[in-house]
C-alpha cells in the first residue's frame, strides 16, 4: 500500500472517529432542550355525574393518559385525604369540601365550575314517609363533611324545622344504598347514580336541590404549586371538559351509551339523570371564577354562613384564596 493509499485511510479514518465521538455530545443537547418529562397530573374523583364528562373525554381521547391519570374514588372525603396527603394533584369536590381544603393552609385554586345540582341531589324516603315533617326523630343517612349535610340543612331551614330534630347517621356514599334497602334509615340524603338505585327500591323523593338552584356547585381544583410546572395541561383538560359536555348536550350516542354502562343505569335513566344537573358553559363559567366580581363568591359567603350554623368556622380570607383573576383557560 502507497503512502498516499495510507494517508487518505487516515484522513478518513479520523474524520469518522471525530464524528462518532461527536454523537453523545449531539444527543447530551437534544435531551438538554427538550421538554422535561412530567409525571401525568393525578385528578381524583368520587362518583358523580357531574364529573363524567372527565372519564367521557378519556375514553373519546380528548385527553391522554401520559398527561392525565384519572383516579375514582369511594366518597368525596377519601378524594380530600388523598390530596391532602399529596396522593393527588386535582380533585373535584363540592364547593363547600373545596373551602374546608384551604383551612389549614394548602393553597388550590379553582380552575372550573363542572356542573350544578339541579335535582341530582335529594332527600330520599320511605313511602310511608311522605314530608320531612314526618320524618322527625327518624334515621337520616348523611355522608360526613359533604354537601349532603348541606342539602338537608336547607331542607330543613324552608321547611321551618330544626335541623337537630333528627336521627343523623353519618354514611359514606357506598353505603348510602345498602343502609337504606337493609332499614338502617328511614331516608337518605344523596345524589345520582345512587339517586337511581334507592328510587328502584321503592324510595320517594321528598326535596331536591332543584328547590336551591345552583347553590350546590362542583368544582376542580389544582394544587397551586403545580399552576407554573402544568401550565401547558390546564388548557389541554379545560378545552377537553367542554367538548366533553357538547357530546352530552348534543346526546351524542355513543357517549350516552358509555356514560350508562359507566353508571349501570339505562340510557333512559341516564338521560334522566343528565336533566337533574347543569354543566355551565364557557362563558358562564367565566363569570362564576374570573373577573372583579366572580358570583361564585357570593356562595362562598352563604357557604361559611351555613357551615356557622354547624358549629365549623372556616376563614372566609382563606376560603376566597380559591378564586384567582388569573385565568389559565386557553385564549378564545
Amino acid at each position: 500500500m502507497n503512502n498516499e493509499v495510507k494517508k487518505c485511510i487516515s484522513t478518513t479514518s479520523l474524520k469518522f472517529l471525530r464524528r462518532l465521538l461527536a454523537l453523545p455530545v449531539i444527543f447530551f443537547l437534544i435531551i438538554s432542550c427538550a421538554e422535561p418529562y412530567k409525571k401525568p397530573l393525578r385528578i381524583g374523583t368520587n362518583k358523580l355525574i357531574g364529573y363524567e364528562p372527565l372519564y367521557l373525554a378519556e375514553q373519546q381521547n380528548l385527553i391522554h393518559k401520559s398527561d392525565f391519570k384519572l383516579i375514582e374514588m369511594a366518597s368525596a372525603s377519601q378524594v380530600a385525604k388523598a390530596i391532602e396527603q399529596n396522593l393527588l394533584d386535582m380533585g373535584a369536590f363540592t364547593l363547600d369540601e373545596a373551602m374546608r381544603l384551604v383551612q389549614d393552609g394548602d393553597e388550590y385554586q379553582i380552575v372550573l365550575v363542572t356542573d350544578y345540582s339541579f335535582g341530582g341531589d335529594a332527600i330520599m324516603s320511605r313511602a310511608e314517609f311522605p314530608s320531612l315533617a314526618s320524618l322527625q326523630g327518624k334515621r337520616i343517612g348523611l355522608e360526613d363533611d359533604a354537601v349532603s349535610d348541606y342539602l338537608f340543612y336547607r331542607a330543613a331551614q324552608l321547611a321551618n324545622l330544626d335541623y337537630n330534630a333528627f336521627t343523623i347517621v353519618p354514611l359514606h356514599v357506598n353505603q348510602h344504598q345498602n343502609a337504606f334497602e337493609s332499614g338502617a334509615v328511614e331516608a337518605i340524603a344523596t345524589f345520582e347514580p345512587v339517586r337511581t338505585y334507592i328510587q328502584s327500591s321503592g324510595a320517594i323523593e321528598i326535596f331536591s336541590s332543584r328547590q336551591i338552584p345552583e347553590e350546590i356547585v362542583d368544582v376542580l381544583v389544582i394544587r397551586k404549586s403545580l399552576l407554573v410546572e402544568y401550565h401547558q395541561h390546564l388548557p389541554k383538560l379545560i378545552n377537553a371538559w367542554f367538548a366533553s359536555i357538547g357530546l352530552i348536550a348534543n346526546r351524542n350516542p355513543d357517549a350516552i351509551k358509555f356514560l350508562a354502562r359507566r353508571s349501570d343505569v339505562t340510557e333512559d335513566e341516564l338521560l334522566a339523570m343528565l336533566n337533574k344537573v347543569k354543566f355551565p358553559e364557557k362563558e358562564q363559567n367565566n363569570k362564576m371564577l374570573y373577573g372583579e366580581s366572580p358570583t361564585l363568591a357570593n356562595q362562598i359567603d352563604i357557604v361559611i354562613k351555613f357551615l356557622a350554623a354547624q358549629s365549623v368556622t372556616l376563614d372566609a380570607a382563606k376560603s376566597q384564596t380559591l378564586l384567582n383573576p388569573t385565568s389559565y383557560w386557553p385564549a378564545k
